[in-house]
């Protein structure tokens, strides 16, 4: 290191420049404890924010504009001169393989899900589909040897690194408890009970089903309603599932609306009887942990989730919720009328998920692991408040 405090820089070419994992966790969090942290990415100008520098790249949209974009990432990463490079983007890889080479200081990588099943997945080309994933895991696994360690969200995913790279560490997507503030658990004091999910709602969440099953549970309780605050994908996938709804009568008790502010949904979360955590079972979705998860746990309210591995390991190990097959409404129904018609087994699974937030799913221990990590490549960090 050039001076006495470490100088950590962030990068991203296709997350916002205050994503939650990225700046409201991780770089926050770095410059708590007392590091000199620049964070790269797209961004309207130059600025310091919450102590932190940010170094503005241009906005652009789709994936060719961002590869371009990384060459200019490039550049200003090795303008900042910093001790330990930390980036967050599979379109980055060329060039950090590159940044690494050329400055000899540690690179990081921040593996946030498995990027050759989201090729796969999101790709509109049957080809690309077919002979791009494979080429991309082989230059992945190149890539990976040359960086100083890599960071997972979850240990089914790093199970697919494993051989690969010299040092990793997991690191999931928690809340952070200073984030959460006073937020209430569990209140539920919206009158008629709820159904609740937030986030990215589309065809791969289950939407339709969740849906079903939500309509199938009314004829045991029919006074129950669902809320969802959602990113439509594609944008017309919300008023398709309010068609479901208004053709089977429950049009009135279904409220499909927009993102709100994190907090504000977090309140609205804890009002809720419980909390949708819906995927299908392929690809990221079987080694992923959805933010949702715990961000309904620290809500204070039960959950029902989908029957896959890395959410069987959180929701069996906590005992906070259901597992259903997410493709059976059926099932899903079976699960909310569960929780609804037996209100203390449903309080009791929201105050062990709300409990394991507070003393072990947060922010602030999953942080140790990170300066863990930095301090294996060689940098340490200062003692701070997390």
């Amino acid at each position: 290191m050039k001076s006495g405090v470490a100088h950590i820089c962030q990068i991203t070419t296709s997350h916002d420049v205050f994503d939650r994992r990225v700046f409201r966790r991780t770089a926050l969090s770095l410059a708590r404890a007392g590091l000199r942290v620049t964070l790269i990415a797209q961004h309207h100008k130059d600025q310091v924010v919450d102590g932190i520098q940010i170094l503005a790249l241009p906005k652009k949209r789709g994936l060719l504009s961002r590869i371009l974009l990384t060459r200019q990432a490039l550049k200003l990463a090795m303008r900042a001169k910093a001790d330990l490079y930390h980036f967050h983007d599979d379109e980055l890889l060329p060039a950090m393989v590159c940044l690494a080479w050329r400055t000899k200081s540690p690179v990081v990588y921040d593996v946030h899900e498995l990027h050759s099943e989201a090729i796969r997945a999101y790709a509109k080309h049957c080809l690309i589909r077919t002979f791009i994933p494979p080429l991309f895991r082989i230059f992945e696994r190149f890539a990976v040897k040359r960086f100083a360690g890599i960071i997972i969200v979850s240990e089914e995913l790093q199970q697919r690194y494993d051989g690969i790279c010299r040092r990793s560490a997991i690191v999931r997507n928690v809340v952070d408890l200073k984030e959460l503030g006073n937020i209430q658990p569990g209140k539920r004091n919206m009158g008629k009970p709820c159904l609740f999910t937030a986030g990215t709602v589309s065809r791969d969440r289950c939407g339709e089903e969740m849906i079903e099953g939500f309509l199938l549970a009314r004829k045991h309780v029919p006074e129950l309603t669902i809320r969802i605050l959602g990113t439509y994908t594609p944008p017309a996938f919300g008023a398709h599932l309010m068609s479901i709804a208004e053709k089977s009568g429950a049009g009135d008790d279904v409220f499909v609306q927009p993102p709100r502010p994190w907090r504000e949904m977090m309140a609205i979360a804890g009002d809720a009887s419980m909390g949708m955590v819906l995927y299908r079972p392929y690809g990221n979705n079987l080694v992923g942990l959805p933010n949702r998860l715990f961000e309904y746990m620290a809500a204070g309210i039960p959950i029902i989730a989908s029957d896959l591995p890395a959410l069987r390991k959180i929701v069996g190990k906590y005992q906070c919720g259901i597992l259903v097959d997410a493709l059976s409404p059926e099932d899903i129904c079976r699960g909310v009328v569960e929780l609804l018609t037996d209100s203390d087994k449903a309080n009791e699974m929201g105050r062990r998920g709300r409990k394991a937030i507070q003393e072990e799913l947060n922010w602030q221990k999953e942080t140790q692991k990170l300066f863990d990590l930095y301090a294996r490549v060689g940098v340490r960090c200062t003692e701070g408040i997390l």
